[in-house]
């Protein structure tokens, strides 16, 4: 156990320093390992809190980009003056628009990019407070998340892999050792049960 002191599990009762059982209730306390297990654990818990405020943040700043670019293409193009019906003569991503169409378009466009973002950045906090009772199921679920984000976005823009990558690598890190963390403390304990049923 870590030199500093701690609460039992089972009862509250502060035990001391090394100790490895509680003086009242006899409950064995956690091991020097699984100490470090549930701190890696709760590192990687805090990477995903981390990512929800990074999701809430870039939400913002690319909803304020994604609205100067649309209210830009909807002045140059002229689409508010136009007859919603009228077909534009440029193809724009393969395709004819109405300029109706294409004006309801770049309209939504700042919106959908800010909830996409709001609703990831809801999620990962949900998952930071269901890890307090699942840590193994929500950080995995955090992990998945952020892994289709980042392939999404490489699909859609392949420039966006090289965007902070080492921001990426350090949250992907903390992540995948909670993940470890959370099955070694789940392996010990199943073995504690099998221990105490025997």
């Amino acid at each position: 156990t870590p030199k500093k002191p701690f609460k039992c599990a089972a009862c509250g009762t502060q035990a001391k320093p090394y100790d490895r059982f509680c003086g009242k209730c006899g409950q064995a306390m956690p091991t020097a390992e699984d100490r470090q297990n549930e701190k890696k654990v709760k590192e990687a818990v805090n990477a995903v809190r981390v990512l929800a405020a990074l999701f809430f943040v870039s939400g913002l700043l690319l909803w304020f980009a994604t609205k100067t670019q649309a209210d830009g293409a909807i002045a140059t193009l002229g689409l508010e003056a136009m007859d919603p019906s009228a077909v534009l003569p440029q193809e724009i991503n393969g395709r004819k628009w109405t300029a109706g169409e294409l004006l309801k378009e770049l309209r939504w466009e700042p919106t959908g990019v800010l909830l996409i973002n709001m609703i990831l950045c809801v999620a990962m906090l949900a998952l930071s407070f269901w890890a307090k009772r699942a840590p193994l199921p929500a950080v995995l679920a955090a992990t998945a998340t952020y892994a289709v984000v980042l392939v999404t976005n490489a699909i859609a823009d392949p420039r966006t892999l090289g965007q902070g990558v080492i921001f990426k690598i350090i949250i992907i890190a903390f992540l995948v050792k909670g993940i470890r963390a959370a099955l070694a403390l789940r392996a010990a304990q199943k073995s504690a049960a099998a221990k105490a049923h025997a």
